[in-house]
């Protein structure tokens, strides 16, 4: 089954760029795959990256 997960994480941010990156951990423990790949025909899998600049 396929499914989105809204979450938050508390961070005390500091001045500077930054890269923030999440990924999944299923019910038996195991990670997603890094490997990036589009949602057709199994599913989306990839580490969501992005980069952030902090004034």
């Amino acid at each position: 089954m396929d499914t989105w997960r809204q979450w938050s994480w508390p961070w005390q941010a500091k001045h500077g760029k930054h890269q923030l990156q999440v990924r999944a951990i299923d019910e038996t423990g195991e990670v997603q795959t890094r490997t990036e790949q589009g949602p057709l025909p199994d599913g989306a899998t990839g580490w969501h990256t992005i980069d952030v600049t902090v004034d």
